[in-house]
This record gives structure tokens, C-alpha cells and sequence, in this order.
């Protein structure tokens, strides 16, 4: 059995995977075997699938970026296997494809997915791997797409997890939290750990308010914003510090990673329209933001020079983020404070 995930909403896709790994037998989820696709020798991946144990019934498969891996080796054996093997099909394999860098784009009069590079920038599928997509998604029990959240879903969303922590927040708290962490719910989840820990240890307070979101979580969206631009006007020592600020949490290294791309990606997008004429009260709308938010973001793109946000751009799409992340954290983060000093 095949279950496909796949989106830029990273937290989604492995919050599902985990609590669907929950309901199975206990004794069953010990056979998980995880492979990131980048790294995967197909030979091994083949002998797990087809390979019977004997010491397993049940085979618990998970591939991480299959699309976005580049492995054309895993993409032809897992082709050949769709096509004329079963054992995909039996009730006792559990195939698990998740892929945080595959997403859906309007082309050619159609939706088709895309592959997200690190740098944030997208290209098509090759043949290959439309073959691949083709016919996975019809075999798969489960085929889920996760779209990146706009602002009501991410309400939406963020409210599904502060019930889940049987924590209550003001509305303006939420609203505050959801700007402070730039929808990135890596990050409010880790937030919402350390609000819960902080509402349980108060003899007082029965619900978290702005004053509790101001002192206790990181403003990710405002460090990102004087990061960029510390960076495109040449202030690297202030750039430095701000890195250190944005990934304090090692573990939180990808999905800053993935936001300060987005950002920058963002900022071009502003500033070309801007540049083009177009008004800033339509600019603004598109955004499906908070006004305040939209309107400090097109004031922020329009004192920006394109060309320092695509040398920043370039720069980061000179390391393969997820072989890094491969070798580890540290290694990532020293090489993104290479990057700050780049010219």
C-alpha cells in the first residue's frame, strides 16, 4: 500500500505521517525503514521491498524527497515496480512517499507539479519523473496535496493546535504569534510548547495575551526582514548577528532556510511590480496578508535593490541544502554564515 504526501507545508505533511505511524501495531512500526531518496542506493531500496524477512510480515517503507532527489535510479526501479511488480499492492508493505518539495503551479492552461530547489526557485519535471507521478497517484490509497497555507487557513490551522495543547490564547495573541513566526509552524509548534509550559506554571493567568507572545517568541519574520536587508546594504556584521538570531535552534535549520527564501523570492516579486507601475493598494490585496504586514513588506521591497537580493539569492543555491542537513546541522549553519559575507 502507497501513501503519497506531498506540498511545501512541511509541518502538515510530517504531523500526518507521524500520527498515521501511531496507529499502526507497535509491534509492526519497529520495522520502519527511512531512506532520503537523494541518498538511496536503489539496489538497497529494492531488497527492502522485495526481500521477504523473516523475522517481519509487515514492511514499513518511508521515502523523503523522492521527486526533488535527483535519483534517477530510484525513479526507473520504482517505475518498473508500479508497472509489473505487486508487491506495492500487498496490505503488509506500507510504502510512505513523503515530498516536501514537490507543489501543483498553473502551466500551459493546467495545474502540474513543479519541483521547489532550495533556492526556492521551481522547474518541471522531467520525463522521468512524469511517468513517475503519473502513475503513482492512482495507486497510491492515499494522494494528498499540501498547498502553502494562506492567512484564514493558517488561522484555521493554528487554532486545530492550540486546541490539541488544551491551551487558550486572546485572539490578538494568535494574530500576533501568526506574524512574529511568518506562518511557519515549525516554529509555532515549538512556541506553543513553551507558552503551554509557561500558562501551566502561572498561579494567574488562564489564557496568553500579547504581552506574554511579546516576551516569550522569537520575531522570525522581523529578523528575516533585517537580515535581507543588513545584507543588501553590506552590513555584515550585522547580518552575522542576525543569522545567529534566526538559527539559534539547530534543529529549526531547514524550515528558516526555506523562509528566508520564500522572503527574499517575495521581495523580487514586490519590487518588480513596483518597478512595473503597479499600485501598491494592488500589490497589497494579492498579498491576502494582514494590512499592517502587506504594507511593511511592499515599504521594505521598495528601498531594496534587485540586484542585492538576487546576489543574495545566488548565493544560498550554491549549497545543496539537504546534503548538507545530510552531514549535519552545524555544518549547514557554518556555511550559511560563509554565505553572509559573500560579495
Amino acid at each position: 500500500m502507497i501513501f503519497f504526501r506531498y506540498g511545501i507545508e512541511s509541518f502538515q505533511i510530517q504531523r500526518d505521517y507521524k500520527q498515521q505511524l501511531k496507529k499502526l501495531d507497535s509491534n509492526v512500526a519497529t520495522s520502519l525503514q527511512s531512506f532520503e531518496v537523494p541518498e538511496t542506493d536503489w539496489l538497497e531500496l529494492n531488497n527492502v521491498l522485495n526481500n521477504q524477512s523473516l523475522f517481519y510480515s509487515t514492511k514499513i517503507i518511508t521515502l523523503n524527497n523522492l521527486f526533488a532527489g535527483k535519483n534517477s535510479a530510484v525513479e526507473n526501479g520504482l517505475i518498473n515496480e508500479l508497472k509489473n511488480g505487486a508487491t506495492l499492492e500487498l496490505p503488509s508493505t506500507y510504502l510512505f512517499i513523503n515530498d516536501c518539495n514537490l507543489e501543483m503551479k498553473y502551466r500551459a492552461g493546467k495545474y502540474q507539479p513543479v519541483i521547489l530547489g532550495g533556492d526556492g526557485r521551481i522547474r518541471p519535471l522531467n520525463k522521468n519523473q512524469q511517468e513517475l507521478f503519473l502513475l503513482l497517484t492512482p495507486k497510491a490509497q492515499l494522494t494528498k496535496y499540501y498547498p502553502k497555507l494562506k492567512w484564514p487557513d493558517m488561522e484555521k490551522f493554528l487554532n486545530q493546535l492550540i486546541q490539541e495543547k488544551d491551551v487558550e490564547l486572546t485572539p490578538a495573541a494568535k494574530k500576533l504569534l501568526l506574524e512574529l513566526t511568518g506562518g511557519n509552524f515549525w516554529q509555532i509548534y515549538h512556541e506553543l510548547n513553551k507558552l503551554t509550559n509557561y500558562l501551566a506554571g502561572s498561579d494567574h493567568k488562564k489564557a496568553i495575551d500579547i504581552e506574554d507572545i511579546n516576551l516569550l517568541v522569537n520575531n522570525t519574520t522581523k529578523h528575516l526582514f533585517e537580515f535581507i536587508e543588513a545584507f543588501c546594504n553590506q552590513k555584515l556584521v550585522q547580518a552575522t548577528k542576525l543569522i545567529e538570531e534566526l538559527f539559534n535552534n539547530e534543529d529549526n535549520i531547514a524550515s528558516g532556510l526555506a523562509l528566508l527564501n520564500r522572503q527574499i523570492l517575495q521581495f523580487l516579486d514586490i519590487k518588480a511590480r513596483l518597478l512595473a507601475g503597479q499600485p501598491s493598494i494592488e500589490i497589497e490585496k494579492s498579498l491576502n496578508l494582514p494590512k499592517s504586514v502587506s504594507q511593511k513588506l511592499i515599504n521594505q521591497a521598495s528601498t531594496l535593490k534587485i540586484d542585492n537580493l538576487v546576489q543574495l539569492l545566488n548565493n544560498l543555491t550554491k549549497f545543496n541544502w539537504s546534503t548538507k542537513r545530510g552531514h549535519g546541522n552545524e555544518t549547514a549553519l557554518f556555511s550559511l554564515l560563509t554565505i553572509a559575507h559573500a560579495k
